[in-house]
């Protein structure tokens, strides 16, 4: 019983996560959000990215501010690795869809401890 839970659980999420990438791509995307993963992910071997990294903080702000705080809360290296996640599963994507992804992390996170 545990492990039907647990396979509807990983399921449930996978499905949220391309709903969410499939939502955002009618978003108008500004600056690096527009980059590819594969873009992120080259620039964290070198440690360059800084402008990437600052994009995603004010992404993720941005959404905590339109859903009235109601997110977990996490340092900027749980959103580094968060997104380092996703590109790397995803590495054509574009990084706003990671950037996504980070944000329906946090908001699940959030609505599971109040």
């Amino acid at each position: 019983m545990r492990l039907l839970f647990v396979g509807a659980s990983v399921v449930g999420t996978l499905m949220l996560c391309q709903s969410a990438a499939a939502d955002i791509n009618h978003v108008l995307t500004y600056g690096v959000g527009n980059s590819s993963c594969g873009q992120w992910l080259e620039l964290r071997k070198s440690h360059s990215e800084y402008v990437m990294s600052s994009w995603l903080s004010g992404y993720v702000t941005g959404a905590s501010a339109y859903n009235s705080g109601k997110m977990a809360a996490t340092d900027t290296d749980g959103l580094v690795a968060d997104a380092d996640q996703f590109c790397r599963a995803h590495p054509l994507d574009p990084f706003l869809d990671a950037a996504a992804i980070v944000v329906l992390h946090l908001q699940q996170a959030g609505r599971s401890h109040p």
